[in-house]
């Protein structure tokens, strides 16, 4: 496996999601491997914004590989592979959202009292009422969680794309296409979901955005682990030469 990852990282850099997805269909590990890491941060974000649970989340991610990696025939190429992705990813997570709300079974995992954010956002100022520096007036993960727990107060239209925009830094056709909404749609809800959170955290905040709910190291490699061994006991890999 060390091996596999030496060489999935050298890929990642050199060759284009076209080119991964038309490897990975004649049943190449190493492509597989190199799209789930190349995507893993982005699609992980997308099934969070929906869930809003850690686990759940993972679960969620790891059955759309496997849907996505046993269609790769219907990735016509006519989007890019993080746009088709992250449809697969999103209607998985609403399905998943669909079933746990029948159930009355859903569960929040980031919930905060909003007015925490009005200590917050006094502290934030000296006396003189000019913004401080964060790190002089509280831990950076303090910050960071209460800005995640902001965000899930969003509602889900905006929460979501919110988090494609701001977070994932996608383009605005890139999340109306995944979303299945126009680019109008998108601008307006990115404006809405910022301006709703400028009202709640100091923009002093902003500089912490791309660091929310990280995915990566150990959680990276073990759902890339996972979708490969499943890939694997179905067939659909290559058997090591």
């Amino acid at each position: 496996m060390p091996q596999l990852h030496q060489e999935s990282d050298l890929l990642a850099e050199h060759i284009s999601d076209h080119v991964l997805v038309a490897r990975a269909s004649s049943g190449d590990a190493i492509a597989f491997e190199t799209i789930v890491r190349r995507h893993n941060q982005a699609l992980f974000r997308a099934a969070h914004s929906i869930v809003a649970d850690f686990a759940i989340a993972q679960d969620i991610l790891q059955e759309a590989y496997i849907k996505a990696f046993t269609h790769l025939d219907s990735f016509q190429q006519k989007s890019t592979l993080k746009t088709w992705l992250t449809r697969i990813v999103i209607n998985t997570a609403l399905n998943v959202k669909k079933s746990r709300e029948r159930m009355k079974t859903t569960s929040h995992d980031t919930v905060v009292d909003l007015n925490l954010y009005s200590e917050v956002n006094m502290s934030l100022k000296n006396d003189n009422g000019v913004q401080q520096k964060p790190d002089q007036l509280a831990e950076q993960e303090q910050i960071k969680q209460l800005l995640q727990d902001e965000i899930y107060q969003l509602s889900d239209k905006y929460r979501t794309v919110f988090i494609l925009r701001e977070v994932e830094q996608y383009s605005v056709a890139e999340t109306a296409e995944s979303l299945n909404i126009s680019q109008d749609s998108v601008k307006t809800r990115t404006l809405r979901a910022k301006s709703m959170l400028r009202d709640k955290l100091s923009r002093k905040l902003e500089p912490f955005m791309q660091e929310l709910f990280q995915f990566a190291g150990k959680n990276c490699d073990l759902i890339t682990q996972k979708v490969l061994t499943e890939l694997h006991q179905s067939g659909y890999l290559n058997s090591p030469k």
